[in-house]
Formats: C-alpha cells, sequence, structure tokens
C-alpha cells in the first residue's frame, strides 16, 4: 500500500505535506483566513453534547456517541480532536486514496498521480471542513477504507463479506442512506453490471423506478426531511419543490444540476468550487461513461454506488452548503474509477 512512497517522488509528496502544514499552521495560529475557514456550526453542537451541555440530545450518529465516550473517559479535548482531523486529512486520507487508484507503476511513471494527489491534498471543501471537530473528514475516511477493502477483497462471499458488512454498519451509523448506499451497491454489484451495451437504457430503467417509488410514497420520508430546510430557511437553500409527484423528473434533474454539478452561483467562492471541485468531476465523469467497457469489479460496485448514493441525497438535501459535503462521497469514486481506468488505457492493468 505504501509502494507509492519512493525515492523517485518523495520529494514531491514532502512538498506537499509541507505546503499542507505551513497552511494548517498559519490558519490555526495566526489566525489566516479567520473570515474564511469554517468555524463552529455543527461542530459547537458536537461540543456540547461531548462536554454534557446537550443532555437532552440523542446520539445520532457516531461521532456524537464517540466525542461523549471520549469525554467518559477523560480523553475528550477539542483541540486535539480538531488535530487528529487535521492529520486524517493531511496523512491517511492520500495514504489510502493512494492505495485504492494505484494499479502496477503508474504511481511511478505519471503525472496524473502526482496531480490526482494534488487534489486529494488540496480538496478545498475538504480543507474547509478539517478546522473544526466535523464529523465529514472522518467519515470520508471511514469511507475511503470501506473501498480499499471492497478492492483488495474483491467481493467474494467470505470472509471479505464480513469486512464489507462492518464498513457498511459503520458507515450506516455515521449517515444512514451512506451505509445503506455502500451495502446495497455490494450486494447489486453481484449481479448486475452497468457496462457495455444498455448502458443508457438501463439507466433510463432506473430513473423511471424512482419516478415510481417516489409516487408511491417510499420517498417520502425524504421529502419530508427536505422540507426541514425550507423551514429552517438558509441562504443557500434551494427552494426545490418536490410535493408535485408529476414534477418529479423536473426537480430531480434541477436538483442534480445545481447539487451534484455545482452550476450555483451566488459569490466568487461558490464559482470557485464549480471551478476546482465541479469541473473536474464532471469531466471525470464523462470520461468513465466513455469507458465503461473497461469496467471491473470493482469499478462497476463504485459506479452502482455513485448512482444510487447520489440519487438519495439529491432527494433529501435542499442545502447547496450540506450539498458540498454529501458529493464527496459522489465525487471520489468518480475520480478513483478514472484514474484507474487511465492506467488500463496505459497498458497497467493488474
Amino acid at each position: 500500500m505504501l509502494k507509492f512512497i519512493t525515492y523517485k517522488n518523495f520529494t514531491f509528496i514532502f512538498f506537499l505535506i509541507f505546503l499542507k502544514f505551513l497552511l494548517v499552521y498559519l490558519v490555526l495560529f495566526f489566525n489566516f483566513g479567520n473570515d474564511i475557514f469554517l468555524k463552529n456550526g455543527d461542530a459547537e453542537t458536537y461540543h456540547l453534547y461531548a462536554t454534557g451541555y446537550l443532555y437532552d440530545r440523542v446520539a445520532t450518529n457516531f461521532w456524537f456517541w464517540f466525542l461523549k465516550e471520549l469525554n467518559t473517559f477523560g480523553l475528550y479535548n477539542r483541540q486535539i480532536v480538531l488535530y487528529f482531523i487535521l492529520f486524517i486529512n493531511s496523512i491517511l486520507l492520500p495514504i489510502f486514496y493512494t492505495a485504492i487508484i494505484s494499479q502496477s507503476d503508474f504511481i511511478r511513471n505519471h503525472v496524473y498521480y502526482f496531480l490526482s494527489l494534488f487534489l486529494v491534498f488540496f480538496f478545498p471543501s475538504i480543507l474547509y471542513h478539517s478546522f473544526d471537530i466535523y464529523r465529514d473528514v472522518v467519515m470520508l475516511f471511514v469511507f475511503f477504507l470501506a473501498l480499499y477493502v471492497v478492492k483488495v477483497n474483491n467481493l467474494k462471499f467470505n470472509i471479505s463479506f464480513l469486512y464489507v458488512l462492518i464498513f457498511g454498519l459503520w458507515l450506516f451509523w455515521f449517515r444512514d442512506y451512506l451505509g445503506f448506499a455502500f451495502l446495497a451497491s455490494y450486494f447489486l454489484s453481484k449481479y448486475i453490471r452497468v457496462d457495455g451495451r444498455g448502458f443508457y437504457f438501463k439507466l433510463l430503467i432506473y430513473v423511471f423506478s424512482l419516478f415510481v417509488l417516489n409516487y408511491v410514497g417510499v420517498f417520502d420520508p425524504l421529502i419530508e426531511y427536505r422540507n426541514w430546510f425550507v423551514e429552517n430557511d438558509a441562504n443557500t437553500n434551494l427552494k426545490i419543490d418536490f410535493s408535485n409527484k408529476a414534477m418529479f423528473f423536473a426537480n430531480f434533474s434541477n436538483s442534480a444540476f445545481i447539487q451534484l454539478f455545482g452550476f450555483y452561483f451566488i459569490n466568487f467562492s461558490s464559482f470557485l468550487l464549480f471551478v476546482l471541485e465541479s469541473i473536474p468531476f464532471i469531466v471525470c465523469l464523462i470520461y468513465v461513461i466513455r469507458n465503461r467497457n473497461m469496467f471491473n469489479f470493482f469499478l462497476n460496485f463504485c459506479f452502482i454506488f455513485f448512482i444510487i448514493y447520489t440519487s438519495i441525497w439529491l432527494i433529501s438535501n435542499d442545502n447547496f452548503g450540506t450539498a458540498i459535503r454529501l458529493r464527496w462521497f459522489s465525487y471520489f469514486p468518480i475520480f478513483m474509477c478514472a484514474l484507474i481506468i487511465f492506467q488500463m488505457k496505459k497498458g497497467d492493468k493488474k
């Protein structure tokens, strides 16, 4: 897994780490970008719950429970947890990202590897959410671990099934539909192939199935949750109304256009996110679809996960600020697929 740390690229990686920690140092100790980087918000809720001030709050996810347990054993310190999140961001995420995308000698011979590593090192919204005790970076790390387990075990129904189940339930504890999408993709990948001919027909059937499920009320709990954003109005709420079931296709497309593809420009920051995050995703998605005939089991799994998970949060979420975090788990499987396919086309297939 650490074969990418060779003499040839060590200097480059060290330079990236130096830049990252220089930025972290400036932000933490010199208030660099004090009006830019995210502070408090949900993190304050996590802190208050961990320290017992929100005693009537239910631990709705793993992060609430984990921080509370740390405090119970006298191990909780907000600053230390922050450093732990920054360590995950700066060191562990790039390591496991590299372990997932690496194919043969690609990582030693191609500049595209360095560009992809640079992407995960300085992905704007990940960095943005790393300067307080938010769960999102930790959750992304667990997701990377889960994908790594999927890749190295090739999803056989033996002991590897236990590993997949454990990570799926862990992701479910972090965010229920993330874990659901992961486990559902595991089973569907055994029987459904999205490569080759019939791709667009299968996609059409899937979208039509979403319409039917919505019409009979299966998605009503998701839409009720979406309405919570409308009732708790915020500057980045989209106000896309899914209550008219006949307009499901239009609303779903509108939600995807804005939230997934990032066509939402209310200020310079939103435009910058579109350029730095959404455009690379769109390019990689097109590349993956055009080369879907090269899907192996892992790539098939990643694409099915992308479809299922993305569909759920596009229906249930109405806030663009939240979408920026939710779409990490849609973007990175596609980034990984694109890089692995590129290596296959270069003849480095395992």
